[in-house]
């Protein structure tokens, strides 16, 4: 530490402004600022170190204030800064503000960024380590405000005796970020609360506190700094704030400790030998900020309002109280090894200075006890009657022959009797100056500082008086004192008008001598016997104290006693309306236990009828799986229908010839299949609908194509009639000109399919007429071919007819073998044809005028050959009809069997409908026990929850009351023992009280007895000059 210097506190005003509800009454602006450090309230001035006014800001107030101990601190002193002030007179406001608003921020903010950047201009080779804690002291129990759960932290003293918050939690921090955030989080877990006058009271003293350690690297010097930043709570009165309930006892503890802090103040402004620090946490904390080592700067917040008048003026007194109070400051330094060093050399040779001072001030007190003249004027005066006078030891111990003999100078041999009656005179007013000068001493001692006895101690063993020791000094003093009257009287030779020889002047001297010991001998008894008298009389008045005390707390007790003893009755009322209360919950549990045992048996019965559903749930369980089997095996063979209905239906569409309808893959699911054979069902019923009505339609046209083939076979039929009744007469002439007829089968073949059977018809013909000539071979050679090249092959069936009239048709008819359709036509032409062949065989004879019946008859031929052609176009365009006709015959059998088919789908669709249905019921039934099931559990479950609910509650209930009960006894029991330890103690103080009075009586009768001794030295010393004055 380097040297001490004595500072007083920095005591700062500052007023707020008006807030909102003080307007709003229309307060009044009370206070008058007279210069930059006075104020004046009501016409009283208050001066202080500096007065800040309303409009002030947070920037200029922490300029004017609070800037400065940036610096100290970091040059290794301490520093405390702390608001005091009534609530809401904006405390926290300076001392935090807004701590992100660069223009609100208060002192805190400012001081934090004032370090780091003041640390960052300072010189390389310093190296800083800065730790921060934060707590709270609220309901004087000290809390950390940075881990929540250390609640009552203890105050304790480093080896330097300065007090310290043992277990807070310090963070080291190497930004103004990281302080800030720990201020948040501090300020975040701060007591706050709502009155009457703030909707943010702070309910506790805040302490944030800043420990800056810095060491230079190269020459390793330390520095030590620590700062205080408080935020102390207002003073409140109840009636203003509004104060109930928990924030009523923080104010009451509030207030309590601002009142300690008040007193702490209050001796150190008198200067006063004993401070009461210890009475609050906060004052034991700021123990070292007040009257220590610390610069303390205390910002007194006032409101300026006339509603706060008293509140005011209480705040600006106590803040002129604290500027009395001075702080011995002194500089943290962590010393070297080397200044230690060179510490103690010096405190070594102060020290050896020291020790000779003394030695030479022993040596000179010994000369002076010796009766020696000391060596400096200072000393004999001061070891004269300045020494006796105040009672020390080195007066006591003087003799008093030689000092008798120094100061009256007895072997002048004149005014020797007037020296004697002198130095008795001087010795009675010495002893009584010694003795009010003790009184006085003891008075004093005793004000300031009681003895052990106030507290209940009884008289020191060594300090008690001993009865037997003292009768007998007081016998010894008896026969000294009748040998001194029975020894002769002494003579002086210094007495005028006496001659004494040389053995009677030897013999009074001897006599003096011996007279003057025991005078010395007498007077140290004196002594003894007044400062014995002295610490009896302090023990008496020690005894009267604590009798009074003891009085005082007798009454105190004795009242305790008394309310103990109501409260006890109180208690045994209490007691008993426990015990009805517990018999009537020991009742309530009872029926409470039935209720529960019955409920034990419903439970058990529904735990049955559970199980008996349960089994009953998984026998319709198991029906269910079977019917669920069941289901699949129908379906897996519905699905199996469906596909071999849908091969058929894609058979039969490919039997119709539809090209609509293709067969797909079957994708396994039944109502995809379905789907499908409802659509191919459909496609189908409407061809068949369709080929029906082709059916008739072609029914009807094959009728009417019947009918016009009728009428045309009997046309026909008639024109073949007339043709054979016009040939037969002219049957002879036809011989002749056999040859002609050549040419005409030559021309007829040309005309295709019609020809041949004209061919046909001649060829029997040309053989009938062999005999008339060749040219009929070529006729029947050349209709053999035209019949053989028809394109349709209608010509077979009149080959095949005329087969058996000649040998010339017969290669035709081979030809024309594989159609064949038209015999019946075939037929009747044969018929002609052989009609024709006797006709002709006939009518060789007239053959020669049978040329112009030839060329009409191949003309009526043409126009019937045509007329055949088109009857065998319409019998081929019939014939193809009749083919589709079977076609569609054909699709509608198929459909008649996909429709039945598609009811019988229909009635297995219908069946499994049915199952459906039926499953569907029956889970529906199932879901509706198993719901049922399940509510009745639920409720029973609800009503087993509640009735164990409150069982627990009636066994929580039920221990409460016993734990109660327990306590109440031990309560009770204590109460018991500390009324017997009262009545031991009573008993004690009267046996003390006895034995006081017994101790006075002593006392009296001993200070009576050395009266007594005292009259009688006295009447003995007179007694003796008398008798020394009547020799002479």
């Amino acid at each position: 530490m380097a040297d001490a210097a004595e500072t007083c506190i920095k005591v700062v005003c500052r007023f707020r402004p008006l807030n909102s509800s003080e307007l709003a009454r229309g307060d009044k602006y009370i206070p008058k600022f007279q210069g930059e450090d006075c104020v004046q309230i009501g016409g009283k001035p208050y001066y202080f170190d500096r007065v800040f006014q309303s409009n002030t800001t947070q920037e200029q107030f922490y300029n004017a204030v609070a800037q400065k101990i940036v610096r100290d601190v970091l040059e290794g002193y301490n520093g405390t800064i702390f608001a005091y002030g009534q609530t809401s007179s904006g405390k926290t406001h300076t001392m935090e503000g807004k701590l992100h608003d660069q223009n609100m921020m208060g002192v805190i903010p400012r001081i934090v960024q004032d370090i780091f950047n003041y640390i960052y201009s300072m010189d390389q080779n310093l190296e800083f380590h800065i730790k921060v804690s934060y707590f709270e002291v609220y309901l004087d129990k000290i809390r950390d405000l940075l881990d929540v759960t250390k609640t009552n932290l203890p105050v304790h003293e480093d080896k330097n005796r300065v007090p310290y918050v043992k277990g807070a939690t310090e963070r080291f921090v190497c930004s103004p970020d990281e302080v800030m955030e720990t201020i948040e989080e501090g300020k975040n877990n701060r007591s706050v609360a709502v009155t009457n006058m703030n909707e943010h009271s702070s309910r506790s003293h805040s302490i944030f506190l800043i420990n800056i350690k810095q060491e230079n690297t190269q020459t390793g010097h330390k520095l030590t700094g620590k700062l205080y930043l408080v935020d102390l709570a207002g003073s409140e009165k109840v009636g203003k704030t509004g104060a109930e309930g928990t924030v009523l006892d923080e104010a009451k503890m509030i207030n309590k400790s601002l009142s300690a802090l008040g007193i702490v103040i209050a001796a150190l402004a008198e200067g006063s030998s004993y401070v009461p620090y210890r009475d609050s946490k906060m004052t034991r904390i700021l123990q070292d900020s007040l009257g220590g080592n610390c610069r303390t700067t205390m910002v007194i917040c006032c409101s300026p309002s006339a509603f706060n008048d008293a509140e005011t003026r209480s705040t600006l007194q106590f803040g002129q109280r604290a500027k009395t109070v001075k702080n011995t400051v002194t500089l943290n330094v962590e010393l070297t090894a080397e200044q230690w060093k060179n510490k103690w050399e010096k405190e070594k040779e102060k020290n050896k200075t020291l020790r000779n001072t003394v030695a030479l001030l022993e040596t000179e007190l010994n000369r002076w006890r010796g009766g020696k003249e000391p060596r400096t004027p200072a000393l004999i005066q001061g070891s004269g009657s300045t020494a006796l006078i105040q009672g020390q030891g080195p007066c006591k111990t003087l003799s008093r022959r030689t000092a008798l003999t120094q100061h009256s100078g007895l072997g002048s041999g004149s005014g020797s009797l007037t020296l004697t009656l002198t130095l008795t005179l001087t010795l009675t007013l010495t002893l009584t100056l010694t003795l009010t000068l003790t009184l006085l001493h003891s008075e004093r001692s005793d004000r300031r500082s009681p003895p052990a006895v106030r507290q209940g101690e009884s008289v020191p063993t060594d300090e008690q008086v001993d009865k037997e020791k003292a009768k007998a000094e007081i016998q010894s003093l008896d026969t000294t004192l009748t040998s001194d009257k029975l020894a002769p009287p002494p003579v002086l030779n210094s007495v005028p008008g006496v001659q004494l020889n040389g053995a009677e002047k030897e013999k009074y001297e001897s006599e003096m001598a011996k007279l003057y010991k025991e005078l010395d001998d007498k007077d140290e008894e004196i002594n003894q016997q007044s400062q014995l008298v002295e610490t009896l009389k302090q023990q008496m008045l020690d005894q009267e104290e604590l009798l009074t005390s003891s009085q005082r707390d007798h009454d105190v007790l004795q009242t305790e006693l008394n309310r103990l003893l109501a409260e006890n009755e109180a208690s045994k009322e209490e007691v008993k309306e426990v015990l009805q209360a517990l018999e009537e919950l020991a009742v309530n549990y009872d029926q409470k236990s039935q209720e529960v045992e019955d409920k034990a048996r419903e439970f058990e019965a529904l735990s049955e009828e559970l199980n008996e559903k349960s089994s009953s749930l998984a026998s319709i369980d198991s029906e269910l799986q079977k019917l669920k089997e069941m289901t699949n095996h129908q379906r897996k063979r519905v699905t199996e229908m469906m596909s071999s209905l849908l091969k058929d239906l894609a058979e039969i569409g490919m039997a119709i010839g539809s090209n609509d309808i293709k067969q797909q893959e079957s994708s396994g699911l039944i109502d995809e299949e379905f789907t499908v054979a409802r659509l191919y069902i459909s496609k189908m019923k409407s061809e068949v609908k369709t080929m029906v009505k082709r059916s008739k339609q072609l029914e009807s046209s094959a009728g009417a194509s019947r009918q016009k083939m009728g009428e045309m076979e009997a046309e026909l039929t008639a024109c073949q009639l007339r043709i054979s009744q016009v040939t037969a007469p002219t049957g002879a002439a036809v011989a002749p000109t056999g040859t002609a007829v050549a040419p005409t089968g030559a021309a007829a073949a040309p005309t295709g399919a019609a020809v041949a059977p004209t061919g046909a018809a001649v060829a029997p013909t040309g053989a009938a007429a062999a005999p008339t000539g060749a040219a009929v071979a070529p006729t029947g050679a050349a209709v053999a071919p035209t019949g053989a090249a028809a394109p349709t092959g209608t010509a077979a069936p009149t080959g095949a007819a005329a087969a058996p009239t000649g040998a010339a048709a017969a290669p035709t008819g081979t030809a024309a073998a594989p159609t064949g359709t038209a015999a019946p036509t075939g037929a009747a032409v044969a018929s002609t044809g052989a009609a024709v062949a006797p006709t002709g065989a006939a009518a060789a004879p007239t053959g020669a005028a049978v040329a112009p019946t030839g060329a009409a008859l191949e003309a009526k031929i043409k126009s019937l050959t045509e007329s055949l052609q088109n009857v065998e176009q319409k019998k081929r365009q019939l014939e193809e009809n009749v083919d589709a006709l079977n076609e569609e015959i054909v699709r509608i059998r198929a459909q008649e069997r996909v429709n039945t088919m598609e009811n019988e789908i229909q009635s297995a669709n219908e069946a499994k409908d049915a199952v459906e249905k039926q499953i569907q019921s029956h889970r529906e039934i199932h879901q509706k026990q198993i719901g049922s099931l399940r509510d009745e559990l639920e409720t029973k479950e609800k009503l087993m929850t509640e009735q164990q609910d409150l069982n627990q509650k009636i066994t929580l209930e039920h221990e409460r009351l016993r734990v109660e009960h327990e306590k109440l006894k031990s309560v009770e029991q204590e109460k018991s023992r500390q009324l017997q330890e009262l009545t031991v103690q009573l008993d004690r103080r009267d046996q003390a009280k006895q034995d006081l009075k017994g101790l006075e009586e002593t006392v009296g009768r001993e200070l009576q007895t050395l009266h007594n001794l005292r009259r009688l030295f006295v009447q003995d010393l007179v007694t003796r000059v008398k008798k020394v004055n009547t020799f002479t």
